[in-house]
């Protein structure tokens, strides 16, 4: 069985499949229709970006983040990467002939973010990087998180400041007598990489009414962004046994970082109109099942929680597909 994960995870697999099931679950709570063509884009871009960071941790000498996954990866590199620049100039093609203009242009400017995301992970992991660069990152996100829409309730949105709270607190935490350790980029490294994955599969849905405001910082996007962070946070804090500083400091506020999440979903689900409620729902729900195989992860494998954790995000969002009729 860990080694069937390690595959899956080194291909992409997983992250694949919660990507297009939430892409459509977006496409459900916006009311518009997407085609083959986008789901198979998406599906190869999310691919593509998965292969090429599980190579570079494998290819890195950084112990703190290679898995099995990341080492099976590096070792089928020459066949990987080359798959990886076929199938992405496939997708390229197959998106300037099929797409809609506003939706090529949206997924370029994402490309450029994930670029840049990648550029970001490789000067983190230099010696000396210094602490300005994750502080500016979590600032960003905690600002973001704390501009709610002005038309809905405070009360609905109370969750996005106080994960920001959180999220600004687990910074104080892991920097509060730091010396000269490496440089503090698991929280938002974690925080950008699920923003644009969240991004990635609400672009084509909101790019069709052009909603860039919802985009960018609305609850849907970020309550979703939210959950991939706990998801890909839990990974990580189960993977490296809580034995560094900044991971037994993140361990402190993962869960209450958790139940904001699922009370918010909550919260946003009481004052959300009909067609929104649905995704909401799930990601509640899907915070709260990652809130409780935090509880449970010393009793079970270690390999599995990986495997447990992408299934508490995909689930939720089949669940929606499978009982919520389309508009």
């Amino acid at each position: 069985m860990p080694r069937v994960v390690a595959v899956i995870n080194a291909l992409g697999m997983d992250a694949v499949a919660v990507a297009l099931v939430w892409m459509a679950v977006f496409a459900r709570a916006t009311g518009t229709k997407l085609i083959a063509a986008e789901y198979g884009v998406l599906g190869v871009a999310v691919w593509a970006v998965y292969v090429l960071d599980r190579v570079m941790d494998g290819g890195s000498g950084a112990l703190a983040v290679r898995r099995a996954r990341h080492d099976l990866a590096w070792r089928w590199r020459w066949w990987l990467v080359p798959s990886v620049l076929v199938a992405g100039a496939a997708a390229v093609w197959v998106a300037l002939r099929e797409l809609r203009v506003v939706v090529v242009e949206s997924g370029v400017r994402l490309a450029v973010a994930v670029a840049a995301y990648f550029l970001l992970t490789l000067l983190s992991r230099r010696k000396g990087a210094g602490n300005s660069g994750p502080l500016c990152v979590m600032g960003l996100f905690a600002f973001v998180l704390m501009q709610g829409p002005p038309e809905q309730a405070p009360a609905a949105q109370l969750w996005r400041p106080v994960l920001g709270g959180f999220c600004l607190a687990g910074m104080y935490l892991v920097l509060r007598g730091k010396g000269d350790r490496p440089a503090a980029w698991i929280l938002p490294r974690k925080a950008l990489g699920a923003w644009l994955f969240a991004f990635g599969c609400a672009l084509a849905p909101h790019a069709h009414i052009e909603a860039w405001r919802d985009l960018l910082g609305g609850n849907e996007v970020l309550i979703f962004a939210s959950v991939c962070l706990l998801n890909t946070l839990l990974i990580r804090l189960v993977e490296g046994g809580g034995v560094g500083g900044e991971e037994r400091a993140l361990a402190r506020i993962y869960p209450g970082m958790a139940l904001t999440v699922a009370v918010g979903g909550v919260m946003q689900w009481v004052h959300a109109d009909r067609w929104a409620r649905p995704l909401f729902a799930a990601a509640a729900v899907a915070a709260g099942l990652l809130v409780l195989l935090w509880v449970m992860r010393r009793r079970l494998p270690g390999g599995l929680v990986p495997l447990l954790a992408d299934a508490a995000v995909l689930l939720p969002g089949l669940a929606v597909m499978v009982a919520v009729p389309g508009r």
